[in-house]
């Protein structure tokens, strides 16, 4: 812990207590060192229902060792299988979701009583073993370099807390030893003695065929893991650094600083813009790859479509990392007539003479406010251009062209109204513009529905 700076004196630590050998070992050694330390424990259990006798017998031992010590524990219970059913995960993969969630629920609970986000920690008993088995399982599963490193010692969580695990190089066996000679008596899960999770799989089966070709793989993996890591930490300050040296704002950055960086850096700093954007899983080597060729790509407009609804946009000399798509808000037209002193509202004001010229007595009830489709055209001094030709001129993003609210009568475009992303500035069509003398005007206004 003191190697690693994971925790220090004065700190409040949220710590994971399943009541397995692995979180009962470290709570008592937690439990050691807090006076010295003027450490603040506060326990969090996760009854997952998945063996309901058992996990009631695990919840009331946890209730009972937090009692001995003088310590309230914090108990969430939620039905893993059912929440992995209806969110179409694995039940390790929901049962980690909640795990973590909860442990940020009360750091955030401790923040609120007056607490520093700084002097917060959650503390979860990952084991040497449990760093072992998670390199194996990316290495079945297809892995860059970064993901050798496995488990990370400390990392921040979705709410901003520190994650630490102390005892991440301890072996499975020095833990048991250390249970018994303190006379422990931790919980035993007897789901983790059968191949029913891939983890397991891993320990119970391959594992044991792997020793057979080398007796010491698993503190090779270990070992892999660490150089992996330290060589992680080293790239991903680098990729820190070339990012913000390519960022344009939030969720933009110029292709052409990306481009001039390595492939291992760029890679890392891609990773690390989609992270920030909210995309944290499922992201694959071939997204990474995808995205490299719409960063090479001769078409200014381009993209690729990401997990979870994510997409990397290239817009011109930028690229852009992009959440699933908002609804947008609701818009209102409001059509009025009158002089052009008469009309005091803030729009677009066009000659009704002119309008009804092109489009008989009827022209103010025809207009209509929508988006882009095939064949709209806007009128501009000396002719009329396409709105397609309009949007490429004015570097709108091809994403965003879709979107657009604009005015029209048929396929005419009479204007384009301002505050919309990706515009620079609101267009007006050249041949109804009405002069301050004008006494038969139509006032085009756009309102957003609250």
């Amino acid at each position: 812990m003191t190697e690693n700076g994971l925790i220090a004196s004065h700190q409040h630590i949220v710590l994971g207590l399943s009541g397995g050998p692995d979180s009962v070992c470290l709570f008592h050694v937690l439990r050691k060192m807090a006076d010295e330390w003027d450490l603040s424990l506060h326990p969090v259990h996760i009854n997952h229902q998945i063996r309901p006798e058992g996990a009631m017998h695990d919840q009331k031992y946890v209730e009972k060792i937090c009692a001995e010590a003088g310590l309230a524990c914090r108990v969430v219970t939620f039905d893993c299988e059912k929440m992995a059913k209806e969110q179409g995960l694995t039940t390790e993969e929901a049962g980690r979701i909640m795990r973590y969630r909860a442990f940020d629920e009360e750091a955030q609970r401790i923040c609120a009583s007056g607490v520093p986000a700084g002097q917060i920690r959650i503390a979860t008993a990952h084991n040497a073993d449990d760093q072992v088995e998670t390199v194996l399982l990316r290495l079945l599963r297809g892995t860059g370099t970064a993901g050798l490193a496995g488990i990370d010692v400390r990392r921040k969580s979705e709410a901003g807390f520190w994650i630490v695990r102390p005892i991440l190089f301890a072996w499975k066996e020095d833990i048991l030893r250390y249970c018994e000679e303190h006379q422990l008596d931790p919980c035993v899960d007897s789901t983790n003695a059968q191949p029913l999770y891939a983890r397991n799989r891993v320990r119970l089966s391959l594992i044991p065929v792997l020793q057979e070709y080398n007796a010491g793989i698993k503190d090779a993996l270990l070992r892999l893991s660490e150089v992996a890591g330290e060589e992680k930490a080293y790239l991903d300050g680098v990729a820190e650094s070339a990012l913000g040296d390519a960022a344009v704002k939030e969720g933009t950055y110029r292709v052409f600083d990306l481009l001039g960086q390595p492939d291992a850096v760029r890679h890392r700093a891609v990773g690390i813009a989609l992270k920030e954007a909210g995309l944290t899983e499922d992201v694959s080597w071939a997204h990474y790859r995808q995205i490299d060729r719409i960063l090479r790509s001769e078409s200014p407009s381009a993209e690729v479509s990401l997990p979870h609804g994510f997409r990397a946009v290239r817009e011109y000399e930028n690229l852009r990392v992009l959440a699933q798509s908002e609804e947008k808000e609701a818009w209102e037209l409001r059509v009025t007539e009158g002089s052009y002193e008469e009309l005091q509202g803030s729009g677009a004001r066009f000659d009704k003479t002119a309008l009804e010229e092109s489009y008989g007595s009827g022209a103010a009830g025809r207009i209509r406010l929508r988006t882009r489709r095939e064949g709209d055209y806007i009128a501009i001094p000396g002719g009329r251009k396409k709105l397609q030709d309009l949007f490429v001129d004015s570097k709108v993003p091809k994403h965003l062209r879709d979107g657009i609210r604009l005015v029209a009568i048929g396929s005419e475009v009479l204007w384009i109204p301002p505050r919309q992303e990706g515009l620079e500035r609101e267009r007006f069509s050249a041949r109804y513009r009405a002069g301050e003398a004008e006494k038969n005007v139509i006032l085009v206004e756009v309102f957003t529905v609250v």
